[in-house]
């Protein structure tokens, strides 16, 4: 009797390790979405111009080594509805990763002018480069404005 009590508690124990084993979930791996990016990919510093352009549109994304960046497009159109906008804020970027936050923003279009400021919440998404060439799919927030993926380098410094 003695033997099979101490028996029984063997198996309890085995069966109570086997479970304190398997509580470790795979969840439970710390998530790189998750990780805080810093600094500036070297790679990313420089001016880059969008290149899927229709009828008179400019886009550029400029990111500088202090971590700020200036976003412009340019669309003429025609002479009376043309606009411009300007978007700034701070970002970091990483292996692949970019989190910016967007601090203002300015509309320019003939009789219709807007400032915007945003709430500081970071947007993170991926960028990859190879050479000259920055894929990119960076959308301001709360704005329908649109954004080209793919950009050329023009420079090494961004434009103040």
């Amino acid at each position: 009797m003695k033997t099979l009590k101490y028996l029984l508690m063997f198996f309890v124990m085995v069966i109570m390790s086997l479970n304190l084993a398997s509580c470790n979930d795979d969840d439970d791996e710390p998530n790189p979405e998750d990780e805080k990016i810093e600094g500036c990919d070297p790679a990313l510093i420089g001016v880059w111009v969008g290149t899927k352009y229709t009828y008179d549109y400019y886009e550029s994304y400029s990111f500088a080594e202090d971590g700020t960046f200036t976003i412009r497009h340019d669309f003429a159109g025609n002479n009376s509805n043309g606009y411009k906008t300007t978007y700034t804020g701070t970002y970091a970027a990483q292996n692949g990763t970019i989190e910016a936050i967007f601090i203002s923003g300015a509309y320019r279009e003939t009789g219709n002018n807007h400032d915007y400021t945003f709430d500081n919440t970071p947007k993170r998404t991926h960028y990859s480069i190879k050479g000259d060439t920055l894929e990119l799919s960076l959308g301001v927030p709360e704005r329908d404005v649109p954004m080209n993926d793919v950009f050329i380098k023009t420079s090494s410094t961004p434009a103040k």
